[in-house]
């Protein structure tokens, strides 16, 4: 991450510096790490909303990353309770906030740069110990979902292998998030086995019926 017109690196002294005008990362990647971690330090989650290319060919050439309260929210009455609950974490709830960011891809230095940014907030901000739960900064490592799936094939309910983590403000990521990874990997399973069971069935004709072939 640099600043092309200092063409020099910015400096890293444990907090990261406000986002600027003509700051330089060397991908998408790059920049919206920078963006989260920068949120994170503040108490605001963010999230890409959108890329597009700006010229001839599908090459993207922007790229915006708005803060998780971008948008407005309509509230429906089946979701009261869950509203209630979003508001403890106001990095959930939207409120049409326009702080954003849009990073531009420069031809010449082939490379990334902040060409437009909004940091007024409109929202009050999470507060320091519940900023590791915030959307974009929950991580759940391999090593957990690994041992997350071992403890659900010894059949403990999903529940209990979520407290084994221990409380979510020690760890970077919730109950919720293992109850989730799980569930994919069920899904995945039944995926699987679904191709199987076609795979089995077309076999078993084509031994029974010698003139059906499998597709």
């Amino acid at each position: 991450m640099t600043n092309m017109d200092e063409d020099t690196e910015v400096p890293s002294d444990g907090k990261l510096s406000k986002p600027a005008m003509y700051m330089y990362f060397s991908s998408i990647e790059e920049a919206e790490n920078y963006y989260t971690e920068y949120g994170k330090s503040l108490g605001f989650s963010i999230r890409k909303r959108s890329s597009y290319a700006t010229g001839r060919g599908p090459r993207i050439t922007r790229v915006i990353f708005v803060c998780g309260c971008e948008g407005i929210h309509v509230s429906r009455p089946d979701q009261d309770e869950i509203d209630l609950k979003r508001k403890r974490n106001t990095s959930s709830m939207k409120s049409d906030c326009k702080a954003m960011i849009r990073i531009a891809f420069d031809i010449k230095h082939q490379t990334w740069y902040i060409n437009i940014f909004r940091e007024d907030h409109n929202h009050v901000m999470v507060s320091p110990k519940n900023r590791h739960l915030m959307r974009s900064s929950k991580y759940m490592p391999p090593a957990a979902k690994s041992l997350a799936e071992k403890f659900n094939k010894e059949r403990l309910p999903v529940g209990k292998v979520a407290s084994l983590f221990g409380e979510s403000e020690n760890i970077g990521f919730t109950p919720r998030d293992v109850y989730n990874h799980l569930r994919t990997v069920r899904q995945s399973l039944i995926e699987v086995g679904d191709a199987e069971a076609v795979m089995n069935y077309f076999r078993k004709r084509t031994i029974e019926i010698p003139i059906f072939t499998m597709p």
